[in-house]
C-alpha cells in the first residue's frame, strides 16, 4: 500500500514555499560564510525544482485519489481493507504497492481494518465466493496465532450474529443434491477454524478442558436467538476437549429436539435441509476421542434417548457412541445394565415409525447395532446373574427385543470376540457359578430362537439357527474345563436341522414349535451332559474324588433321532442314578454341585416340561 493523506501533503507544501522564500532572503557578505551560502543555495535548489514539483503533481493527479479506485473497484475486496479504511475513514489518498505483500504477515492496522471491514461489506456473497474466503481464513489463522492481533480484531467486529450465519448456511446447502457453487464444506469449516481461533483469546483459561460443567453462553460469543446449527459449527471450531463437547452437545441439542417436535418454531439451518448433517452430526463425532465422554453420554441417554437417536442424521455416531459408552473395558456393569434397559426399551416398538421421522435416523437399519450391544452382556441377562436388579423376565424381555432381528444373531456370531471380552469380564474363569450363567444364558438364546422360528416360518429359520449354534459355542468356552465338544456340529443336530428344514416347507406353527423345541432340548443336553462331565474332570484333579467313580452318564442321542422322545428326560434318570454313588450320595456337597450344574442347562422340571411339549 502506498498511501497519503492530501492535507498534510498540501501543508508540507505550503511549509516548503514558505522555506524557499526564507533561503532566498538569506545573504552574507564575509568570505567565511561562503559554504554556508553554498548549501543553503543546494537546499533551496532541491526544494524549489525537485520537492515543490513533485507535490504539485501529487496534490494535482486524480490518478491517486480515492475516488478513481473506488469507481475502479480495485479496493473492493476485502484484501485491500486497509486501503479502503484509509480512503473512507480518513480521507487518504492511495495507490497500489508494487512490492509484493508479505501474505504471512498480519499488522494490528491490518487486523482491525479486516473486522471493520467485514461489517460493511455482502457477507452472503462473500460465502460465496471462494478466493475470497479462502484469502479470508489464511488471514484469520494469522491473525488467531496472535492475542494482541485477536484483541484487535474483536475490538472492532460487530457482525458476528450476520458472519456466522452466513457461513453456516453455506455450509448446511452446500449438501443439497442441486449445489453448484465451488465453495465446499471445508471452505467454510475452515474459516470457522480461523474464526474461533480468535475467539480463544477471550476465553478463560482452561474453558475448553472444563469438562461436564461447560455451558454454550459461556464458550461463544453472544449472539441473541442464535440458530443450534451456527453454535455447533462454532462450538466444534473451538476444538473443546471431549467431556466438555459431550456437555455443551447435552445442552444445544436440547434445545434442537424442542425446536424439531414444536410445530410453531421456525425450522433451524439443518432441519430446513432434506440432507446434510444435524446439528447433532457436527459436534457428536468429538465424543468418540475419550471413551469416558461415551460412558458419561450414556447416562444421559438412559435418561433421555432421542437426544442420542432422534438428532443425528447419521445414526453410526449414535450406535458408536453407545458401543463405546457401554464396552465392559469403559464403564462398570451396574451403568451399562442402565444404559441397555432404558436403549431397549426405546426400541422395544420401533421409534422410527412411531415417531414418523423423516431422513434422520435412517428408520430400520439398527438391529445389528443393538445386537452388537448386548454381545459384552450377555450373562447379566439370564437369572444366575445379579449385576443388573432386574427380575428375570425383564431381562429376558429386554435381550428378547436385541435379538428380535436376525441380522443381530448373525452380528453376534461375527462379534464372537467381543462376546468373550464381555464373559471375561463377568466371569471366574472356570467357577461353578459362571458355568450356571452360561446354562442360564443358552436356555435363554435358545428360547428366543425358537419362539422366532415360530413367528416366522420360513424368514428366520436356516441361517438365524445355524448362527445360533455359533453363539452356543462361544458361551460354551468358559464351562469349567474349556470348551463344550459337538455343540455347533455334531450329528445330532446335523440331523435336527434337517428335520427342521423340511418341516418348514410347509407352514406349520404347532410342528414348527415342537421340532425346534425339540431341538433346544438336545443342545441344553448336550451341553449340560458336557458340563458334568467336564466338573467330574475337575474333581479327579482337585483330588475330591478318585478313579474309582464311574464317570457321569454320556449323552446317548441314538435312540432319539427318529422319535420325538425327549433326551433331556432320558439323560436326568441316568444322571439321578450315578449321582447315588458320589460320596455323601445325592445330598452331599459334590452331589449338590453335579445336580445345580445341570440344572443351570436342563433342570428336572424344565425336562419334564420340554417333554410334555413334544408330546403335543
Amino acid at each position: 500500500l502506498l498511501a497519503y493523506d492530501p492535507a498534510r501533503v498540501a501543508n508540507l507544501r505550503a511549509r516548503l514555499i514558505i522555506a524557499a522564500a526564507e533561503l532566498h532572503a538569506i545573504r552574507a557578505s564575509d568570505p567565511a560564510a561562503a559554504y554556508a551560502l553554498r548549501a543553503a543555495a543546494g537546499i533551496r535548489n532541491d526544494v524549489e525544482m525537485v520537492w515543490l514539483p513533485m507535490l504539485t503533481r501529487i496534490i494535482d493527479s486524480e490518478a491517486l485519489t480515492g475516488a478513481v479506485w473506488r469507481a475502479s473497484g480495485v479496493i473492493d475486496g476485502l484484501q485491500n481493507s486497509v486501503i479502503r479504511t484509509m480512503v473512507d475513514d480518513h480521507g487518504w489518498s492511495i495507490q497500489p504497492d508494487p512490492l509484493a505483500n508479505d501474505q504471512s504477515q498480519v499488522t494490528a492496522e491490518e487486523a482491525a481494518a479486516l473486522a471493520t471491514r467485514l461489517n460493511e461489506i455482502d457477507l452472503s456473497a462473500l460465502v460465496k465466493d471462494q478466493r475470497q474466503l479462502q484469502w479470508l481464513a489464511q488471514r484469520l489463522h494469522i491473525i488467531g496465532r496472535d492475542p494482541l492481533l485477536s484483541a484487535r480484531f474483536l475490538a472492532n467486529l460487530d457482525c458476528w450474529p450476520q458472519l456466522t450465519r452466513e457461513l453456516a448456511r453455506q455450509h448446511a446447502q452446500s449438501f443439497r443434491f442441486d449445489y453448484s457453487s465451488v465453495v465446499s464444506p471445508a471452505d467454510i469449516t475452515n474459516t470457522f477454524e480461523g474464526l474461533m481461533s480468535i475467539w480463544t483469546h477471550s476465553l478463560p483459561k482452561g474453558a475448553l478442558t472444563i469438562g461436564s460443567n461447560a455451558n454454550v453462553e459461556s464458550s461463544l460469543p453472544a449472539i441473541d436467538d442464535a440458530d443450534p446449527y451456527v453454535q455447533a459449527m462454532m462450538l466444534r471450531a473451538l476444538h473443546p476437549d471431549a467431556m466438555t463437547a459431550a456437555a455443551l452437545s447435552r445442552q444445544l441439542l436440547t434445545s434442537w429436539l424442542a425446536l424439531k417436535y414444536n410445530p410453531a418454531a421456525p425450522l433451524t439451518l439443518d432441519l430446513g435441509m432434506t440432507s446434510g448433517p444435524n446439528t447433532a452430526d457436527l459436534l457428536l463425532p468429538l465424543l468418540l476421542d475419550d471413551p469416558a465422554a461415551c460412558v458419561w453420554w450414556m447416562q444421559v441417554t438412559a435418561n433421555n434417548p432421542a437426544l442420542l437417536f432422534e438428532t443425528l442424521d447419521d445414526p453410526a455416531t449414535a450406535y458408536r457412541i453407545a458401543l463405546v459408552g457401554t464396552d465392559p473395558a469403559n464403564t462398570t456393569a451396574a451403568a451399562a445394565g442402565v444404559a441397555l434397559s432404558a436403549i431397549l426399551d426405546y426400541f422395544g416398538d420401533d421409534p422410527y415409525s412411531r415417531m414418523g421421522f423423516d431422513t434422520d435416523g435412517h428408520p430400520g437399519e439398527y438391529g445389528i447395532f443393538l445386537g452388537d450391544l448386548v454381545a459384552p452382556w450377555l450373562l447379566q441377562f439370564t437369572a444366575a446373574n445379579h449385576d443388573w436388579p432386574a427380575p428375570a423376565k425383564r431381562k429376558a424381555s429386554l435381550l428378547g427385543i436385541a435379538l428380535r432381528d436376525p441380522e443381530a444373531l448373525r452380528g453376534l456370531v461375527a462379534d464372537a470376540e467381543r462376546i468373550r471380552a464381555g464373559f471375561t469380564e463377568s466371569l471366574s474363569a472356570g467357577s461353578i457359578d459362571a458355568a450356571k450363567q452360561v446354562g442360564g444364558l443358552l436356555n435363554l438364546l435358545l428360547q428366543l430362537a425358537v419362539n422366532e422360528l415360530v413367528a416366522d416360518e420360513r424368514a428366520s429359520t436356516n441361517e438365524s439357527w445355524n448362527a445360533l449354534w455359533t453363539v452356543v459355542g462361544v458361551a460354551g468356552a468358559f464351562l469349567p474345563g474349556g470348551p463344550l465338544v459337538g455343540i455347533a456340529s455334531g450329528a445330532a443336530l446335523t440331523l435336527i436341522r434337517g428335520e427342521l428344514e423340511s418341516y418348514l416347507e410347509q407352514p406349520d406353527p404347532d410342528g414348527t414349535r415342537r421340532t425346534a423345541e425339540r431341538a433346544m432340548d438336545v443342545a441344553l443336553t448336550l451341553a449340560g451332559g458336557a458340563a458334568v462331565s467336564q466338573l467330574y474332570s475337575k474333581w479327579l484333579h482337585d483330588g475330591a474324588v478318585t478313579a474309582a467313580l464311574p464317570p457321569p452318564p454320556g449323552v446317548d442321542l441314538a435312540d432319539h433321532e427318529s422319535t420325538w422322545s425327549c433326551p433331556s428326560a432320558d439323560y436326568h434318570q441316568r444322571f439321578e442314578l450315578w449321582r447315588q454313588g458320589l460320596p455323601g450320595g445325592p445330598e452331599g456337597v459334590l452331589g449338590h454341585q453335579a445336580a445345580d450344574l445341570l440344572a443351570a442347562f436342563i433342570a428336572g422340571s424344565g425336562a419334564q416340561a420340554n417333554c410334555a411339549e413334544l408330546a403335543g
